[in-house]
Formats: structure tokens, sequence, C-alpha cells
């Protein structure tokens, strides 16, 4: 007697004829641990998928009292599709216990932005391709942080700390359970309808409890949350000040002509790093291929962390219309060469620190001094932004990374236009929008982002 001969005579004849065929043309009994089965008419794992969700879908499941899909079955489609891609597309008896610990190792190593734009997913890339990107970017970030401890501008008892916050969010352990599911679904509704044990039970046990999941180290909230950006962005600097000198009282002056105001600013909506921010010459700011963008490159003056950050990027939207280029041709006008004159090249090598220091008496005023709420939080926010765009290579592009190994030749010859990069810059606005005031534009949150939250907007601003 073969292994699927003990058919469960309630659901006997409802499964198609195709999945009745697969089970009679196997004699052998099969486990999760042994090879795979080679007969050609097994049918493989994404017919028996199609099957379950049609019928799941016209309400076919009258014993186990099953509703139809509310999503359709895309849920299903999802959590088959990464099974198949990572495993092959095979009969339920052909795979072991080896596929189910590649499909849990690679769901852990797969971005949690993994194909969530459309752009993203009409381009066709692989698993092992969003993996390789990550790992690039975690590598790069690694990098980046190293540098900024050699130059002064981190902490070396803060980098480790930014190394995991800065880092690549990967699937969860609650999305890892939906794709377990989305398989253990099909994989029920198979020994259901045939009585046949598959590997349903060994796919069960790499599932995460409840206490697992809300323990999971990817939910960890970074320090600069959405209020946190808010708050920042709402506060003095951008809203209006005592004085230069007293840049953290509130006051009428805006500081439009300083450092203080725009290189936050940059950092946040460009995501260039404080240095590249604050060096720039006024001849840097130039039009390339038809759109304004800002020149980073090394000088007199000027320093880069490699070749890899030698780049352009295009000023966002929103910095245009809160008075960017008007700023630059007032200094342009002057005669200035750089943008920001009033900061001074200091013995390390930099001209930023003035800067991280007043942006940290700043949030001291407004009670945001903790880690993560300083200058680097401003690029990682935009770098999280970004990645929505699903297009990792030319965020990386932007942030100035190396792109290194078997991707950066792949991708070498594909430098992204400014048109394409200044699509992705102009869409990270963090919900603000720029309203015109007595003392010219200026940034508000929109009100539908932070009706939920504990935030009194400066009356200038105030909805």
């Amino acid at each position: 007697m073969g292994q699927y001969t003990n058919i469960n005579p309630v659901t006997f004849g409802t499964i198609s004829p195709q999945v009745m065929t697969m089970h009679q043309t196997c004699s052998t009994p099969t486990n999760v641990e042994t090879g795979p089965v080679t007969s050609q008419d097994l049918m493989p794992l994404s017919k028996i998928s199609e099957e379950y969700k049609a019928r799941r879908q016209n309400g076919d499941f009258n014993y186990r009292n099953e509703k139809p899909l509310e999503d359709g079955g895309r849920r299903i489609e999802n959590g088959l599709a990464l099974w198949t891609e990572i495993n092959g597309d095979k009969p339920v008896s052909a795979y072991s216990k080896d596929d189910i610990e590649r499909f849990k190792k690679k769901l852990h190593l797969l971005p949690a932005h993994y194909r969530k734009s459309e752009k993203e997913r009409e381009a066709g890339l692989t698993v092992d391709d969003y993996i390789k990107f990550a790992d690039d970017y975690d590598k790069a970030v690694a990098e980046d942080i190293d540098n900024e401890v050699k130059s002064g501008e981190l902490l070396e008892s803060e980098a480790e700390i930014e190394r995991l916050e800065r880092k690549i969010k990967r699937l969860g352990r609650g999305t890892i359970n939906k794709h377990i599911s989305a398989l253990a679904m099909v994989l029920t509704y198979f020994e259901d309808e045939t009585g046949q044990v598959t590997f349903l039970r060994e796919l069960n046990k790499i599932r995460y409890s409840k206490d697992a999941v809300r323990n999971d180290p990817q939910r960890f909230k970074r320090s600069l949350d959405d209020e946190h950006l808010y708050r920042l962005l709402t506060s003095t600097i951008f809203t209006g000040v005592e004085s230069s000198k007293k840049y953290y009282k509130p006051g009428e002056t805006i500081m439009r002509n300083e450092a203080l105001y725009w290189g936050p600013l940059l950092i946040a909506f460009t995501g260039e790093r404080r240095e590249e921010a604050v060096q720039i010459k006024v001849t840097d700011v130039l039009k390339k291929e038809g759109i304004w963008c800002i020149r980073i490159d090394a000088g007199v003056g000027q320093s880069v962390k490699n070749e890899s950050s030698k780049r352009f990027v295009p000023i966002p939207e929103i910095l245009i219309k809160l008075g960017f280029l008007e700023f630059h041709k007032r200094q342009k006008s002057a005669g200035r060469k750089l943008m920001f004159p009033e900061l001074k090249l200091g013995k390390n090598g930099c001209r930023g620190d003035i800067i991280g220091y007043k942006f940290l008496r700043m949030r001291q005023e407004i009670g945001l001094d903790q880690r993560g709420c300083d200058l680097h939080a401003l690029r990682h926010a935009f770098c999280d932004e970004a990645l929505k765009s699903g297009d990792y290579y030319k965020v990386m592009k932007l942030l100035g990374h190396a792109i290194s190994g078997e991707t950066g030749q792949t991708y070498a010859h594909k430098d992204p236009s400014m048109k394409e990069l200044k699509k992705i810059v102009d869409k990270v606005t963090y919900g603000f929008e720029v309203i015109d005031t007595g003392r010219g534009p200026l940034l508000r949150p929109k009100k539908a982002r932070i009706k939920d939250m504990d935030i009194t907007l400066p009356k200038i601003i105030a909805h």
C-alpha cells in the first residue's frame, strides 16, 4: 500500500483529480528528511496553493468554517512566492528539513522594505539581490561610522549603538510568522484533503511565540521617532529665535542666513553628512541635467570620506520652497566663497563641531538631549524615509555609500539620472508642508500627522 492510501473518507473526492493523481503515483513513504520524489505527474506546491485559494474564495470549506480570503489571497501568494523562490516549486513530499532552515535563514536576512513598491516588484530582483543590497548597505554604514569616530564627529562610546540603529531593518518575527502561516494554510489544506502528512509540523517549529514577537529586536523604536522629529524641526531654530546668540529661546528672528538653520535641514532632507552639508561652496550649488543640485567634492577646506562620497545631490522641492536658492543667490551676490562662511575650520579638519554643539544645546532646551536625537539621527531618518522608494541602489548613491562586490559590478554602469534622484528626495517630507507666514515660508507638520501626538506647535505655524 502506498503512503497516500490512507485518505480521509469525509473529504475524499473533494480535491481535484490532478492532486489525487499526484497521490496515487507515489508508492514510497516520504518524510521531510528524504530526497525529492521524481515522478513527473506530481503537482507542484504552487498549483495546490492556487486550488486552495480558489476553493477558499468560493466558500467551499463548509466543514472547516473558513471564510473567503479578505485580501484575495495576496498574503498566501506572498508567502508561497518567497518559499518557492528560495526552495523551488516542487511537490510537497520533495521538501526537506534543510529547505525549512534555508527559508527561515533567508527571511531573517531580507530587508523589511522587500518588494513594497510597485517599481520594486517590477524590477525583477531576487531574494538574494535584496539580501546583498542590505548587506552592502550595512557594511557601508559601518565604515561611515568608523570614519565619523576618527574625525571626532561621533564618540567611540556611541559608535556601537549607532551601528545597530543605522542598520537596514530586516523582516521582523511577526512578518516571518505571517509568511509561515500562509504556507501552513496550504499544507493544512493538502493534509485535510489527502490524509497525507507533510512538513507542516516541522514548519510550525520555526514559528515564533507571542512573547518572542513582542520582544523582537527589530521592533525596537529608535529614539528619533515621528514625534521627536516633529519637535526638532519645529523648534526655535526653524520657527524663530530671540537672537543668534540665544538660538534656543523663542523669538521673532528666523536665521535664514546661518548654518544652524540650513545645516540640519540639508541633513534631514538630502541625507548629507554633517561635514558635507556645512562645507558647501557657493559654486557647489549648480544645475546638473537641468536640475538644481549640490556638488559634494573634495577641495581647499573641503573633505569627503572616500571616492564614493563625491556626488551630486538634487535639492529637494521642500528646501527650494523654504528659500535655499534665494539664500544661495544672496551669498553669491555678496561675493561669498562659502555658503556658511561663519563656520571656521577646526584643528580636527571639521567645520561642523559648533553646529553639533548648538543643536545639542537646543535639544536640551526642549528635552530631547537623549542619544539618537542628534544630527546623525536626521541623516538616518532620511535614509529610512528614502528607502521606502524601494530603490536601494539609488538611495546608496544619494547617501554617498560605496557599493562593493558583485552588486557594485552589476550596477556600476547604471548611474541614476538627476531626475530619478530628485523624485526620491522630493518624496522625503516626513509629512511636513511649507506655509507662508509673516516671517516668510516655514515648515509645518500636516495636522493629520500630529493629531495623536503630544506636540504644541509655535503660534506662528499653529493650525
